[in-house]
């Protein structure tokens, strides 16, 4: 699959799912969505493996951040169905 072709898969579930574009950079290959005050940057490449990351507030420490690294395209629908699901993938960063 050609890193074209991904791209346009992302956008077709984003799109299915509720999420708006709000930003695509072809230089580093990351398409960022946005939806409830809710942010998704994904990393695309020539593999099917993505990174995503998602910026949401959580009820107790505010906005967060959280890199999930490996991911498929069905795991990806799986974040953009629920944000704040558990992959087993995922790391915080920290200043």
């Amino acid at each position: 699959m050609t890193p074209q072709e991904t791209r346009e898969r992302i956008r077709e579930r984003a799109r299915d799912r509720g999420w708006a574009e709000i930003d695509h950079q072809e230089n580093i290959m990351m398409i960022s969505f946005t939806k409830n005050n809710a942010r998704i940057n994904v990393y695309y490449s020539k593999s099917w493996r993505l990174t995503v990351a998602t910026i949401i507030n959580h009820p107790v420490v505010g906005r967060k951040q959280l890199f999930r690294k490996y991911i498929t395209l069905h795991e990806l629908d799986n974040i953009l169905i629920n944000p704040r699901i558990h992959t087993g993938k995922g790391y915080y960063t920290t200043k």
